[in-house]
């Protein structure tokens, strides 16, 4: 079995967020965090399974790394690229084609790219009115949190002058939660394990019940047919 990068909360790869599914469900307590726009209490440990460059070594634009986080299970997204548009632009895409707008959950699909096309626009503003900012690339960090409760995703920023770096999570703030349906949060959560990570779903769900997450039922193969 693969051996867990275990890291205490000075040393953590990223923090806490409170998010809740389209139910109300709430997320695992461990992962409580503070209202949009307000700095992140301290996170719990953490047991990172996997991170891998995106898109790919040649061209890295940023990093998923797939967590365990007290109870609940991450999949995190840390974009810091001058290029922040088009790989925003590219993963509108894909999401429109896992998802078309008329199919199962097309609805779910729209308001997440919506909130990442304008959370995007918000950071790069902010990036090109600011020196700091312009001397370091814009960073847009996408995080996707499920547990037996609850599931919810939460999109970030970093404070003016932090480093585009993991280190600096600690003190990022939210800038949009979108309310998206439960089912759909755990299908994408596997869909970016398999497309980013190259983990199959059944390997993925293996690894985080080891490291003591929990992982939701793998879907079927088709998700719409």
């Amino acid at each position: 079995m693969p051996k867990l990068a275990m890291r205490a909360a000075p040393a953590l790869l990223c923090v806490a967020v409170a998010v809740q599914a389209a139910s109300g469900a709430d997320v695992d307590a461990d992962s409580v965090g503070r209202p949009a726009g307000g700095a992140l209490s301290p996170p719990a440990a953490e047991r990172v399974i996997a991170t891998a460059p995106v898109p790919d070594d040649e061209r890295p634009h940023g990093e998923v790394t797939l967590l365990v986080r007290g109870r609940s299970s991450v999949v995190e997204t840390f974009l810091h690229s001058r290029l922040l548009r088009r790989v925003v632009a590219e993963s509108v895409l894909k999401e429109e084609a896992n998802w078309p707008r008329d199919g199962r959950h097309g609805s779910d699909s729209l308001a997440y790219a919506q909130a990442l096309e304008s959370a995007e626009r918000e950071i790069w503003r902010k990036h090109q009115r600011d020196d700091r900012r312009r001397a370091t690339d814009p960073v847009l960090v996408i995080e996707l949190t499920v547990s037996e409760t609850g599931a919810g995703l939460a999109l970030f920023e970093l404070p003016v002058g932090a480093p585009a770096e993991r280190a600096s999570l600690e003190s990022r703030t939210v800038v949009a939660r979108p309310a998206l349906a439960r089912e759909y949060l755990e299908r994408n959560f596997y869909r970016i394990i398999e497309d980013a990570l190259a983990i199959a779903p059944t390997d993925a769900a293996g690894r985080l019940r080891a490291a003591g997450g929990w992982a939701p039922p793998v879907p079927a193969p088709e998700v719409n047919p």
